[in-house]
């Protein structure tokens, strides 16, 4: 069956990747030189999403647990209250740089009033003229003027 094209086989051959599937290609082998050689750097977005989920499985180490909203704290076997306020209070820290970066900011918006509609008149003339650069009739908003037949054509 022939490819497509005004011309014979014209057009990308099956198979072949196109300019974005090449591109991805190499961004991915681009990368993974990158971390084999050790010299990854990570986003700054990246980077405190690590500490953030760092910082809460630490804060969770320390936590004491509470069972069915009593008061009295049943400690786990390394709960630390001061150390698990400390952790929360990193993660926390972490969330609140990460947040503009993972969810869009809400503002509020004010609505105005239009202007009262003001109505524009635009008057639109056309002129016509015979090939010969005699004028031959007038349209104004559409509507003929002043039009006279040419003269010297016999159909």
């Amino acid at each position: 069956m022939p490819r497509g094209g005004r011309r014979q086989n014209a057009g990308r051959p099956s198979g072949a990747k196109n300019k974005s599937t090449v591109e991805r290609d190499l961004m991915i082998r681009y990368q993974a030189e990158r971390e084999a050689d050790g010299t990854e750097k990570k986003l700054a977005k990246d980077a405190l999403e690590d500490y953030l989920n760092y910082f809460i499985k630490v804060a969770k180490l320390y936590q004491p647990i509470n069972f069915g909203g009593e008061t009295t704290l049943e400690e786990n076997g390394v709960s630390n209250p001061k150390k698990f306020k400390e952790f929360y209070k990193a993660a926390i820290e972490c969330a609140i740089a990460l947040a503009p970066y993972q969810s869009p900011r809400l503002a509020a918006v004010r609505v105005e009033a239009l202007p009262p509609a003001t109505q524009e008149v635009r008057r639109i003339t056309v002129n016509i003229f015979e090939h010969t650069g005699e004028h031959v009739g007038r349209f104004i908003d559409g509507e003929p003027q002043d039009i006279t037949p040419p003269t010297g054509t016999a159909n």
